[in-house]
């Protein structure tokens, strides 16, 4: 009886972790939507030389522009996953403050000092950057991540509304 007990606690933890990863996987898809959407829409407007010379010469307005483009869809996937607008708020500030950390060094001019930063990687790195922060966030709020937070979250605002008791955490 003890082994099925350890065996339920595995499995259960290997559910959490396949929530948590497909979770992130979803978030990392939709961003992806969104910087396709823009990257479609742009390259319309501008020759692909002109879009490429944008990333390298104005790259706070690339990266602000694509930004945006990238957040909306996440979050509308987060608040459709029943997340609050305060966690929605924290992800979006983990997936925008490194990369414009990067971007504010390279316009400083401070790529000498940081010779793996330039121009030219910056694209590559502000993305990289971007992947780390939002893994950071979620693996800290890991219970939010992994299925059971957010689902909770709207139980309890279910029983609030509804003065029921089928949540309590």
């Amino acid at each position: 009886m003890e082994t099925q007990r350890g065996d339920t606690r595995a499995s259960g933890s290997v559910a959490k972790v396949g929530r948590f990863l497909w979770h992130v996987l979803q978030m990392v898809l939709a961003m992806a939507v969104g910087m396709a959407t823009y990257v479609a829409l742009f390259r319309l407007v501008l020759t692909p030389d002109g879009y490429r010379a944008m990333q390298v010469e104005q790259p706070f307005l690339w990266y602000s522009e694509m930004a945006v483009f990238m957040t909306v869809p996440m979050v509308a996937l987060m608040r459709h996953h029943g997340h609050r607008w305060r966690l929605c708020a924290e992800m979006s500030g983990a997936m925008l403050i490194p990369p414009t950390g990067l971007v504010a060094l390279v316009q400083l001019g401070m790529t000498a000092f940081v010779p793996w930063l330039s121009t030219q990687t910056l694209p590559a790195y502000t993305h990289v950057a971007m992947v780390v922060g939002m893994l950071v966030v979620a693996l800290y709020r890991r219970a939010e991540y992994s299925g059971d937070g957010a689902i909770a979250g709207r139980m309890r605002s279910f029983d609030r509304i509804e003065g029921g008791t089928a949540c309590t955490r």
